[in-house]
């Protein structure tokens, strides 16, 4: 979990203020904006059930994601792009969005 963020969050990052309603217990998430611009949203599902999750970024609405996970083979695991409007995080996972 930890290489979620140490990976893609880089020294220099600035947290951001988390909007909205998290309507599934076991769903936590935070956003930073990298000092090259870039946005890193690491999405957190400790619950035993995935969840559908939509993400405003008011900046864009695909990302690149990587997820770390206990399946094997998923640590930060390339997803590939994913619509943020729909995204989607399989229980017990750590799903991180970057959007440049």
């Amino acid at each position: 979990t930890l290489g979620n963020f140490s990976r893609f969050v880089r020294p220099g990052a600035v947290r951001l203020g988390v909007q909205g309603e998290m309507a599934v217990d076991g769903l936590m998430l935070s956003a930073y904006r990298n000092t090259d611009g870039s946005l890193a949203v690491v999405a957190i599902n400790y619950g035993k059930k995935d969840s559908a999750v939509s993400i405003d970024t008011k900046g864009g609405k695909t990302a690149i994601a990587y997820r770390t996970s206990d399946v094997e083979g998923e640590n930060l695991k390339y997803v590939g792009k994913v619509n943020l409007k729909k995204a989607t995080l399989p229980a017990r996972s750590v799903t991180t969005y970057v959007i440049k």
